[in-house]
């Protein structure tokens, strides 16, 4: 009986290496830094053990029977809640629907004729634009009032006990969207006004914001704020007898409609009139 001894060859492993990448770093001022020491790569570890149950196993000179290691890539689906992947969504804000509606002209140059489906519309123009900037200078005062610098600065010269109640009272004014300052000799100067307010108005506004103030005693209530708005807002609208462009009459009247739930005026009176086919017909013995 012969034995034969065969040596299984020795299969050395491959050596991984990392190789020092030259770079000079330097610090905000411009030094050099230090240099640190090249590090193993990040997968040369990963790689190594699994080089290990590739190859025979030194100390037995056998097959290793663990399992070889395998990389699988798998994609890993989370889970979302219902409540987590909703996206919030704006809340949008219902509009008021205007009605169908053609202008068919003005009269006395105060009031614009409106034709609905069934109706014939006759609208002050002057309470509802009156109507509309107060709606405005209330939601200014609110985050502040809107001033506009006037071409040329408006001095304007008083009474001893107005000129002396007016510098006392420049927050008031501020707040209302005027800009004024002492002039000297019972005068004071305008520099702004509030927007939309005409420059032909602004020294009848003074005189009557002052002699509110005067009447108040000192008293700045609700009340108080609601006068001023009123007052404001009248000087800014467009007045009666005047007359109104297409575009301007087609401009005013589509506001109006917006005007939801406000059909008067500051002062009561109703913006609109309104006359029924019905009616109409009715008087026309139809």
């Amino acid at each position: 009986l012969y034995i034969r001894k065969t040596e299984i060859p020795k299969v050395e492993k491959p050596v991984y290496k990392a190789e020092p990448v030259k770079t000079e770093i330097t610090n905000l001022f411009g030094a050099p830094e230090k240099k640190s020491e090249p590090k193993e790569p990040v997968f040369s570890n990963i790689f190594k053990q699994a080089d290990d149950f590739l190859f025979l196993n030194e100390n037995s000179g056998k097959a290793s029977s663990e399992p070889k290691i395998e990389f699988k890539e798998e994609i890993v689906e989370i889970p979302i809640s219902k409540e987590e992947s909703k996206e919030e969504i704006p809340e949008v804000k219902e509009e008021y629907e205007i009605p169908g509606y053609r202008i068919a002209g003005q009269v006395f140059k105060t009031y614009i004729i409106v034709e609905t489906e069934d109706e014939m519309l006759l609208l002050d123009q002057h309470a509802a634009h009156e109507r509309m900037n107060y709606e405005m200078l209330r939601e200014n005062s609110k985050k502040g009032a809107s001033s506009q610098m006037t071409l040329v600065p408006k001095i304007i010269r008083l009474t001893p006990s107005d000129y002396r109640l007016a510098l006392a009272n420049t927050e008031l004014f501020s707040t209302l969207g005027f800009d004024i300052e002492d002039f000297g000799d019972n005068s004071i100067v305008v520099r702004s006004v509030p927007t939309n307010v005409q420059e032909r108005h602004t020294e009848r506004l003074i005189y009557e914001i002052l002699n509110e103030t005067a009447k108040s005693g000192g008293i700045r209530n609700e009340e108080f704020n609601q006068r001023l708005l009123y007052m404001i807002a009248c000087k800014m609208s467009v007045k009666a007898n005047t007359e109104l462009s297409d575009m301007e009459a087609e401009e005013l009247v589509k506001k109006a409609f917006l005007l939801k739930g406000n059909t008067t005026c500051p002062h009561g009176r109703p913006l609109f009139i309104s006359f029924t086919k019905s009616f109409i017909e009715g008087k026309f013995e139809r």
